[in-house]
């Protein structure tokens, strides 16, 4: 598996993955998940506005 740094979308879904595994480490530890999923979702959201989409 080739993984294609200098695709925005690889770059949104590393933020998904990164997101996820950090909500899983606070929901683990009891604490509120919903501050972390917004941040993770508006950095993603954030990427897809600034970051074009390449042309193949």
């Amino acid at each position: 598996m080739k993984i294609n740094w200098h695709e925005a979308s690889t770059k949104r879904g590393l933020v998904c993955v990164v997101t996820g595994l950090l909500a899983v480490v606070f929901w683990w530890f009891g604490k509120d998940v919903q501050p972390v999923l917004a941040a993770g979702t508006f950095v993603a959201g954030g990427l897809g506005v600034a970051l074009p989409d390449s042309q193949v």
